[in-house]
């Protein structure tokens, strides 16, 4: 299941986690989209139209914590597969790239790209609710892979509600084409 199906079905598969020596000890679901995060972000970049703009680890916590945490006290998680029963993907995002197009002065949507990193990975024939929430609970991460994983995403709506947008051709090539601007 990609992203994008993971946001639709689940209502938050993005989590806070507390940073306690090697072990993240999930604090709370977070809301990227809608009146929250990003958009809390690009109000203060003072709302930045038919431009790039970016926010890092360190601004996103900011934000959730309110000014209490940092990219060295928490991380901000998705769990990219909330609904499967074989295998738990958890994934840390580091920096999330937008771009905000106008129309008639507003925004109209932001294509988004977010650099992730694997962070952990778990499988097994049937994996029941319970041990799920065990794993994601508490874990220590446990990735080999170091590289980082860009996953294209876009938000729809004006000022009044920012929404997950689909996933596509379309989208990547025009975000990409504005890399060059950021």
């Amino acid at each position: 299941m990609s992203l994008l199906a993971s946001l639709r079905k689940a209502k938050m598969p993005f989590y806070l986690y507390n940073k306690q020596g090697e072990i993240l000890e999930l604090e709370k679901p977070v809301s990227l989209a809608g009146y929250n995060v990003i958009y809390n972000l690009w109000n203060k970049k003072n709302k930045p139209l038919d431009q790039g703009w970016h926010i890092n680890l360190d601004e996103i916590i900011e934000e959730i914590t309110k000014g209490k945490g940092n990219k060295n006290t928490h991380s901000l998680i998705i769990h990219l597969q909330p609904y499967s029963k074989e295998e738990i993907n958890l994934l840390e995002i580091l920096d999330i790239w937008a771009y905000s197009y106008s129309y008639k002065g507003e925004v109209s949507w932001t294509p988004l790209m977010f650099r992730l990193k694997d962070v952990f990975y778990y499988e097994e024939d049937i994996l029941t609710k319970e041990k799920i929430q065990r794993l994601i609970k508490q874990f220590s991460p446990n990735s080999k892979n170091r590289e980082d994983i860009f996953e294209f995403l876009y938000l729809q709506g004006n000022e009044r509600g920012w929404n997950w947008g689909g996933l596509g051709q379309l989208m990547q090539h025009c975000f990409i084409n504005q890399l060059g601007n950021i």
